[in-house]
């Protein structure tokens, strides 16, 4: 929505901003990470999160990550 309402104009500018690369953790598991909320309850915790905003996120390792503080580095959930 934004890269189209402010760069309709020029198509180099609303390409970067329509066409990003996905994360690496939307690499790893193409679809969907949701499965791993069976395994994980630091994952299932955050479905809390989500129904008190009204939105389901595809890829809960990524929302988890956006949560996490830098200085925790990488984790198997978070890479």
């Amino acid at each position: 929505m934004f890269g189209n309402t402010l760069f309709d104009d020029d198509s180099n500018l609303r390409n970067t901003w329509t066409n990003y690369p996905k994360h690496p953790l939307q690499i790893e598991v193409p679809g969907s990470d949701r499965d791993w909320l069976k395994t994980h309850s630091i994952l299932r915790d955050l479905t809390k999160f989500e129904e008190s905003i009204g939105i389901e996120f595809t890829h809960m390792r990524l929302l988890s990550r956006a949560f996490s503080d830098r200085s925790l580095g990488y984790t198997d959930l978070s890479r």
